[in-house]
């Protein structure tokens, strides 16, 4: 994870790593999936 990612949890507690800044901390936002690992999802924060 790099300083311009942000990492959250889906509904089931698996970790999901997406670009975003940090004024974002403590929101809810919808991340899209795009590619999986073992253990961390990452994904493309969804603009609504």
């Amino acid at each position: 994870m790099s300083e311009k990612e942000m990492m959250g949890r889906t509904r089931n507690n698996t970790p999901c790593v997406f670009p975003a800044s940090s004024d974002l901390i403590g929101q809810v936002v919808r991340v899209s999936i795009k590619d999986t690992s073992p253990t961390t999802l990452k994904g493309e924060m969804i603009e609504e």
